[in-house]
């Protein structure tokens, strides 16, 4: 049986354990906000490419170049099938990276027939590893970025592998597979096709007029290279997104995680608190017993009749 210093001992453990899991879950909650208000940072940066390819969809000279180059293959999406999936390497965060690789194989089965990705790429070492497991070895495998400076790194790069994917690989159907928020502290696994691009989300800009018609913005520069500038653009705020929200998604899971040890951490407590009362009553009653005994031994009643 523990004794009463034991038990103190490790009621004071507990509690300073309770206290770092709450820290924790502080920082999380306080790390979700900060990667929501990038996200919603964004939302300007977005409409600023939108109103680029607006005005330049709808100059005639991209007629004839909608259709051409690397980037505007809209009506061909037969090419090979690559993988973005975005996971972390960070612990305490639960089936987090299993719930996006296991999303990865879902899509994979159900909407490519269980086509075999030609190639993969990966944040995180963790899901990668995971992921080969799957299919093959990953391509390349970024580590978890930093915020803010090393997501726009990491971002850089991935579409830059996705430029020499289409041009040089005939790889022309990528999807992004990340977690996201829903609502909240909780998230889901979602996917983005970076490509090939949506055709009716070209001709959707072609056909909406300019806010203002007294004043419309014009270019010199070739149409083709504009395009593919806004187009390329267009992806680096699709991949900078997903990676904000996989990061705020990160901080989630590890706070889900953090709610449920506090639980767990609060109920061992609970059981060593009553463990020590109880065993503080024993004392007591061992005592107040010795007490009437001894009290009994030393013939106490005889006295109280005198």
């Amino acid at each position: 049986m523990e004794t009463a210093e034991q038990l103190k001992k490790k009621i004071g453990s507990a509690e300073d354990l309770r206290d770092l899991v709450r820290t924790m879950k502080l920082l999380a909650v306080t790390n979700i906000r900060r990667f929501q208000e990038a996200v919603e940072a964004l939302a300007d940066y977005y409409h600023t490419i939108e109103m680029g390819l607006q005005i330049a969809l709808q100059r005639e000279a991209l007629n004839t170049t909608l259709g051409a180059g690397g980037w505007r293959d809209m009506d061909h999406p037969q090419g090979d099938l690559g993988l973005v999936v975005l996971g972390t390497d960070q612990g305490l965060c639960g089936r987090y990276n299993e719930v996006v690789v296991d999303f990865s194989r879902e899509v994979v089965e159900e909407e490519f027939q269980g086509e075999r990705p030609r190639s993969i790429l990966c944040v995180g070492l963790r899901p990668a590893l995971q992921l080969e497991h799957l299919w093959h070895a990953v391509e390349v495998t970024f580590p978890v970025p930093g915020f803010p400076t090393g997501v726009t790194r990491v971002v850089q790069e991935i579409v830059l592998h996705i430029e020499t994917w289409q041009s040089l690989r005939g790889i022309t159907r990528v999807v992004l597979i990340h977690n996201e928020l829903v609502r909240g502290v909780y998230y889901k696994p979602a996917q983005h096709r970076l490509l090939p691009l949506d055709k009716d989300w070209f001709l959707r800009y072609t056909s909406e007029p300019w806010p203002n018609r007294r004043v419309i913005p014009t270019f010199t520069m070739d149409p083709a290279v504009l395009l593919a500038s806004l187009v390329r653009q267009h992806l680096f705020f699709s991949v900078y997104r997903a990676q904000v929200e996989a990061l705020a998604s990160e901080n989630a899971a590890r706070f889900l995680s953090m709610q449920t040890a506090e639980k767990n951490i609060e109920d061992r407590l609970e059981e060593l608190r009553m463990t020590a009362n109880q065993q503080r009553q024993n004392s007591i009653t061992e005592e107040l017993l010795d007490i009437v005994a001894g009290y009994e031994a030393l013939g106490g009643s005889k006295m109280t009749k005198v």
